[in-house]
């Protein structure tokens, strides 16, 4: 699921198809190479032999990938998410890796020794079909080859070791990593751990994982730890639920939408929910984004709409009706359903409807409300178009 504005672009990773590893049962895809790097050298030679392999080895798939860093590959697909950080960008929306490689033919524009037994590869990836050549570069990827205790090059992410000489700071359960050029505020994250905690009791959640918060002040730095050293159509936030992180470029340390992400995880069904509960449960609780509260996002909202009565959440849900630049409609109107379950059932019916599909989530709030679905559209929304909403909870 991507959320996208002109504040905000999210991923809510997805999981990704597991497959077994057989060369012989696709095409094949080598990298071309800019004049001057000498493959003569034996190991720039090696780490393009171990690149052009791992391309031919479903980089786009969840598993063991026998060309990177083995510890890497058993921390990520233990989360349900490809080895390579960058994969989760440059694949989405194509079939498989090979068919990307045909449109977007990687290109090595140099292999550089950054210390013993390190070297530094990266990749131009340019659109090849005619007329858009003017998008181009798409992206320009960089991955480390290290050598291995066996004697062996393999891949890693830049995470690790582009930020071990970052600042560090642990307010709570957050874990702030901060870019050298950004700048830390101790209020915000001292908010930031005040409402993890209230989320926490309102949930009775005992213990959550740690949330890892990378900060950064803006995008070209962000994309850097997804391996990215230039990226076309770039994100400026992203929140990782199933590895319990954030990433921002926006310099900020207390963005609360991602943390109500982040803390109830354990409580969303991974295969069974609707966009319009996931979101609707961090903007009833923490706003639409970081800028703006439920209640002001929700009055202007309501003005939008407030002579447009054949709107409908059904239209809301399906694309008919939003916004340009964010999905605020259904982040909205799904807030006001949690608020509304929250008022008749209390937590339990969040956890509940936190599990459910929309059709599933139809037939639990005619039951809730003893109605048909259609009038209990019709309520919700009229309720919205009056601008007399008024939140049950808030914090």
């Amino acid at each position: 699921m991507i959320k996208q504005s002109s504040y905000l672009i999210r991923l809510i990773i997805v999981i990704w198809f597991v497959g077994g590893l057989s060369k012989g049962a696709i095409s094949q895809s080598t990298p071309s190479l800019v004049v001057g790097i000498d493959t003569t050298d034996v190991a720039i030679k090696q780490v393009y032999d171990l690149y052009t392999d791992y391309l031919n080895a479903y980089p786009d798939r969840v598993y063991i990938n026998p060309y990177w860093n083995e510890e890497e590959c058993l921390e990520r697909t233990s989360q349900d998410l490809p080895c390579d950080y960058s994969a989760l960008f440059m694949y989405r929306g194509i079939e498989d890796a090979m068919d990307f490689f045909k449109i977007y033919p990687p290109k090595i524009i140099s292999i550089l020794k950054v210390e013993d037994n390190r070297y530094a590869i990266r990749v131009l990836f340019n659109n090849s079909h005619k007329g858009y050549e003017k998008f181009n570069p798409v992206y320009i990827v960089k991955l480390y080859a290290v050598l291995n205790s066996s004697g062996d090059y393999r891949l890693e992410n830049a995470i690790s070791y582009d930020t071990k000489n970052w600042r560090q700071f642990t307010y709570g359960d957050i874990q702030y990593i901060v870019s050298p050029n950004a700048t830390f505020s101790k209020k915000e994250a001292k908010n930031a751990k005040i409402f993890s905690k209230k989320i926490k009791r309102l949930f009775g959640l005992k213990q959550t994982e740690q949330v890892k918060y990378y900060i950064t002040n803006n995008h070209r730095v962000m994309g850097e730890l997804f391996n990215f050293d230039y990226w076309l159509s770039y994100s400026t936030a992203i929140t990782n639920t199933y590895a319990g992180e954030i990433y921002t470029s926006y310099g900020d340390a207390d963005n609360q939408h991602e943390l109500v992400h982040i803390l109830l995880s354990s409580l969303a069904s991974k295969t069974n929910n609707t966009m319009l509960i996931n979101e609707g449960v961090a903007t009833w609780l923490a706003g639409p984004d970081k800028d703006e509260n439920f209640r002001t996002a929700l009055n202007r909202f309501s003005d939008e709409i407030k002579n447009n009565d054949s709107l409908t959440i059904e239209m809301i849900t399906n694309n008919e009706y939003r916004n340009q630049l964010d999905n605020n409609p259904i982040y909205l109107v799904g807030a006001v359903i949690c608020d509304k379950v929250y008022e008749l059932k209390g937590t339990d019916g969040i956890k509940e409807i936190m599990q459910l599909n929309y059709e599933d989530l139809k037939a639990y709030l005619e039951k809730l409300f003893n109605l048909p679905f259609v009038k209990v559209d019709k309520l919700i929304m009229d309720e919205i178009r009056s601008g007399k909403f008024e939140p049950f909870f808030s914090f």
